[in-house]
C-alpha cells in the first residue's frame, strides 16, 4: 500500500515547530542566520535558493544570500565560505549544488564549519 505524503502540510508543521525554538533563541539575544551561496546559472538552483530565503523570512531566521559569478575562480567561493564561517551571525551555510565545472564539491562541503 502506498502512503501519500502532503509535503505542504509537513513543511508547515516543521515551520511551526521551529518558531518556538527561534523565539527562545531570540529571547537569549541570538538571531539565527542561514547563508545561502549560489554559484550557478541553473534556474532550478536559483528557485530553490530563493525558496530557502523566503522560508527563512517566514520563520524569523536571518537569510544571508551570496551570489558568486559563474566565471569567478574557485578561490572566490572558498574565500566566501571562510568569511561566512567566521561570521557570528551565520549559524548554517547552504552551498547550492551543482556547482560550475572545475570546482571540487567535496572540498567545498568540507570547508563549511
Amino acid at each position: 500500500m502506498t502512503d501519500v505524503i502532503d509535503g505542504e502540510a509537513v513543511a508547515a508543521d516543521i515551520r511551526d515547530s521551529l518558531s518556538g525554538s527561534i523565539d527562545r533563541l531570540n529571547a537569549e539575544g541570538i538571531e539565527p542566520g542561514l547563508a545561502t551561496v549560489l554559484m550557478s546559472d541553473d534556474p532550478a538552483s536559483e528557485t530553490y535558493v530563493s525558496m530557502k530565503q523566503r522560508d527563512c523570512e517566514a520563520v524569523g531566521i536571518d537569510g544571508i544570500h551570496v551570489e558568486i559569478d559563474t566565471d569567478a575562480p574557485a578561490a572566490e567561493l572558498y574565500d566566501t565560505i571562510e568569511e561566512l564561517n567566521g561570521d557570528p551571525g551565520v549559524h548554517g551555510i547552504l552551498v547550492q549544488m551543482p556547482l560550475v565545472d572545475g570546482i571540487d564539491s567535496r572540498r567545498v562541503l568540507r570547508s563549511i564549519d
